[in-house]
């Protein structure tokens, strides 16, 4: 079945300034606006004997609460589980407002590639704070010599004016039962994936 795409930007700058000022007025305006409105927010990383990756993990689930997604009901699980299985390759970055943890992005980093994870944020996240986070992770993988970052899939348009590309992305299932599989068949005659416009932010 075909899925919502990855979204993944080709890092071709060699700083987030080149970055910036490579986009075109309109969309170099928003991420100015984006950048006024989150300057409060102090980052750092959030490890798993802290208060604060419980705390991330609660963020996860409210921010999941009303999306249609398969996810485990124990989210701080999920994100032990990933760091358990990653390693230091796995982060948790933290955005504190006032010492307090309003918002979070994870990470995994995957040779040259960056890939974004997990978001969760608060009620009292500033405005634009996922294009915040966005674009967080887009400047790690400038700066850290990646040579693509993943933003992963949801959000096709929005991601597309932070420069990310789509790439092809299927939902695969497998069963041995015979019903199953013939319902299926029938679901992928009248399945149709959602349709999406991809902006072009550069000039």
């Amino acid at each position: 079945f075909k899925a919502d795409p990855m979204m993944s930007v080709e890092v071709r700058w060699n700083s987030f300034e080149s970055y910036a000022l490579e986009m075109k007025k309109k969309y170099r305006a928003r991420l100015k606006k984006v950048m006024n409105s989150n300057m409060a927010l102090d980052a750092r990383n959030v490890i798993p004997d802290e208060d604060a990756f419980s705390t991330a993990a609660h963020l996860l689930t409210t921010t999941l609460t009303d999306k249609v997604v398969a996810m485990p009901e124990n989210l701080k699980w999920l994100l032990e589980l990933y760091q358990a299985v990653f390693g230091s390759s796995f982060k948790i970055h933290g955005f504190f407002l006032e010492e307090r943890l309003i918002g979070f992005i994870s990470t995994v980093e995957d040779g040259k590639l960056l890939r974004a994870m997990h978001f969760g944020s608060s009620d009292s996240a500033p405005i634009g704070f996922y294009s915040y986070t966005m674009f967080y992770v887009i400047r790690m993988g400038i700066e850290g010599g990646y040579q693509k970052v993943s933003l992963g899939r949801t959000a096709t348009e929005i991601k597309s004016t932070y420069g990310a590309e789509p790439v092809e992305n299927y939902f695969s299932f497998y069963s041995a039962n015979w019903f199953f599989r013939g319902l299926l068949k029938l679901a992928q005659k009248r399945y149709q994936p959602k349709s999406y416009t991809i902006r072009r932010p550069f000039k």
